[in-house]
């Protein structure tokens, strides 16, 4: 009875290995060209327009056309806003210069302002310290205009030429420094 039993369980498994065999070998190889039974897709590029029904064909064209259409009035909406663009970043970088420039035209009129309200506390004005300095240094100059410094606790305006820096006492006028380089007989 056992004997029995272990055919019969061989005998299912061996049927079992056998379909599963089968089924993994049908669906590996390939269809022949005579058993498929796909349906071949038309190519509407190598097949005649005479082949086809005419008005099937006049719903292709007119369908053609109106993409065609389309396709071309989209291409020239992106071209306009392309063209909208460019002209919009080059309104922004004009618009960014004149910024530039107005803040540093605001930033050089306050510096004014600060030097002509600090210097009007003083004896001795911006103007008067920078004829000193290049009276002081014949042949230089102005590098930048006078600014109000202490030099060894005095008030002075330090006048930055393009030999050096000179301070002028802002009370009395004298020279408290003079960092110039003497003019040698090559420079003139």
């Amino acid at each position: 009875m056992a004997q029995r039993k272990s055919l019969l369980i061989a005998v299912a498994l061996t049927s079992f290995i056998l379909v599963i065999l089968i089924a993994v070998t049908i669906q590996i190889t390939p269809p022949t060209p005579a058993t498929a039974t796909s349906v071949p897709i038309a190519d509407t590029t190598t097949q005649p327009s005479s082949a086809l029904d005419p008005a099937i064909q006049a719903q292709i064209n007119q369908r053609e056309a109106t993409y065609q259409q389309q396709l071309a009035a989209a291409t020239l909406r992106l071209q306009q806003a392309n063209a909208q663009l460019t002209q919009a970043y080059s309104k922004e970088q004009a618009l960014a210069d004149q910024l530039a420039a107005a803040q540093q035209a605001l930033a050089a009129q306050q510096n004014t302002n600060v030097a002509q309200a600090t210097s009007a506390q003083y004896a001795v004005s911006v103007a008067q310290a920078t004829q000193t300095a290049l009276i002081a240094a014949p042949g230089s100059t102005l590098v930048d205009s006078p600014t109000l410094a202490s030099y060894k606790g005095n008030a002075a305006y330090k006048v930055v030429l393009d030999r050096g820096t000179i301070y002028i006492d802002a009370n009395s006028g004298a020279v408290l420094y003079d960092g110039t380089t003497a003019a040698t007989s090559g420079d003139n």
